[in-house]
This record gives structure tokens, C-alpha cells and sequence, in this order.
């Protein structure tokens, strides 16, 4: 019984997770569209805000809704690369690709330094 209950709390937490992210990322596409940003001049900056605002909206809602934001930013980022990528200006994809390679790097230096770090003083290794 147990177990299933598990079972149950998992499928509710990743559906709702799933959803929670599907719906942002047709949002952002939908807005995208719609909003014909790709046709106007210098854009490119609302274009990548709008990019990094929409995950950030899924993460934070599915947190609200005690849901996966992990899961949900997932979603999102899977939605948006194929719905709304089509719907930015050449600049605008060139900026948010940059943007988020900058951020990817400065996350991966902080985790392998705190982990380096943590080597030298944690004592795990003390007798």
C-alpha cells in the first residue's frame, strides 16, 4: 500500500510538473507569435528577457504548487525550442543562445569549485 501511495505522489508531482511546464512554454510561444517581435527592429533584448522569464515564471509556479520546478523548466525548455525558436528574430536567437551558454558556464564553474571546496573542508576524511 505504501508503495503504491508512492507511486501515486510521483506520477501526481511529475504530471502536474509536466503541465505546469508544457503551459508556460505555449505561452511564451503563443506570446511570441503573436507579438510579432522578429518583425520589428532591435527587439532582441525583450526577445531573450521573455526567454529567460517564461522558465523562470514554470520553476517558480510548479514550486508554488509544491510540484518538480526541475521537471517543469524541462518542459518548458523542450516547447519553447520548438514553438517559440521559430518566432524569434535571427538576432534574437544568436543573443539568447550566448546568454544562456554565458550562465550554463558560470553555473558549472560555481558547482565544480564548491565541489572542489568542499573536498578540503568537510571532514570526511579525518579519522
Amino acid at each position: 500500500i505504501a508503495i503504491l501511495h508512492a507511486i501515486g505522489v510521483f506520477c501526481v508531482i511529475f504530471i502536474g510538473s509536466m503541465i505546469t511546464g508544457l503551459l508556460a512554454g505555449v505561452l511564451c510561444a503563443l506570446l511570441f507569435k503573436y507579438l510579432r517581435l522578429k518583425e520589428h527592429h532591435e527587439t532582441q533584448v525583450i526577445e531573450a528577457a521573455l526567454c529567460f522569464a517564461f522558465p523562470w515564471a514554470a520553476y517558480y509556479s510548479a514550486e508554488a504548487l509544491e510540484l518538480s520546478g526541475i521537471v517543469s523548466i524541462l518542459f518548458c525548455g523542450i516547447v519553447m525550442a520548438t514553438y517559440a525558436r521559430s518566432n524569434l528574430s535571427s538576432h534574437g536567437v544568436e543573443l539568447t543562445r550566448d546568454l544562456f551558454e554565458c550562465l550554463a558556464m558560470i553555473a558549472e564553474t560555481f558547482v565544480f569549485n564548491y565541489l572542489g571546496m568542499a573536498v578540503f573542508t568537510f571532514p570526511i576524511f579525518n579519522g
